[in-house]
């Protein structure tokens, strides 16, 4: 019985987690661990509502207990795990269990520092036609519904995503678009988007405006 709970806990954590092309999961672990940087801003920020507060912890957490898994996968793929990265990632989880969140960001900077997303397909960026047609396009039929008007109510909302491409850095501003659909932390969706794709849509948020 006990052997049968754990196979069917560790094929729900594979199923949860997004499906890449092989090779892919290096480059995953380092947009979780940006996107977990960000996330980290957030919640040491003294202007975010304690709604949204509570919505950040959840993502952490759900954040925290899939780096290991992803390292894991990397392995798999020929692509051996950054050295240390396990006791780093032990470290980070006790941190944020005991709540010293001040030393849980310290020691993910030291990480992101050590593992940083390559984002050289989307710098620089230009803004052809096509791109930003296609960015319209993407954004009026797919995301325009959730993300036009976050609901300010929900612990984890569709943030505007004109904004976050005007305010984010733009490694996590891409950290975030790869990483797909993210909220509360039962939820981790594939990204279904190319590169290109995400290409096309960045350059439409960072030169149109909302409404048009």
């Amino acid at each position: 019985m006990l052997i049968r709970r754990a196979l069917i806990a560790v094929i729900s954590l594979a199923m949860a987690l997004p499906v890449w092309a092989s090779g892919e999961h290096e480059r995953r672990l380092r947009v979780e661990i940006a996107i977990l940087h960000g996330d980290t801003k957030i919640l040491i920020d003294p202007a975010t509502p304690p709604l949204r507060r509570q919505g950040v912890r959840q993502r952490i957490r759900s954040s925290l207990g899939t780096l290991g898994m992803l390292a894991r996968y990397a392995v798999q793929e020929g692509r051996p795990p950054p050295p240390g990265l396990r006791k780093q990632v032990a470290d980070l989880r006790a941190l944020f269990a005991s709540k010293n969140i001040r030393a849980f960001a310290r020691r993910l900077d030291q990480l992101k520092s050590s593992q940083p997303l390559d984002i050289s397909d989307f710098l620089p960026l230009t803004a052809t036609p096509l791109r930003l047609r296609t960015g319209q396009s993407i954004y009026q039929s797919l995301c325009m519904g959730c993300h036009q008007n976050p609901d300010p109510t929900q612990p984890n909302p569709a943030p505007n995503l004109f904004s976050m491409a005007a305010m984010m850095p733009r490694d996590e501003f891409v950290a975030r678009m790869l990483g797909g659909i993210q909220g509360v932390h039962l939820t981790t969706l594939q990204n279904p988007f190319s590169d290109e794709e995400i290409a096309s849509m960045t350059a439409f948020f960072d030169q149109a405006q909302p409404g048009r």
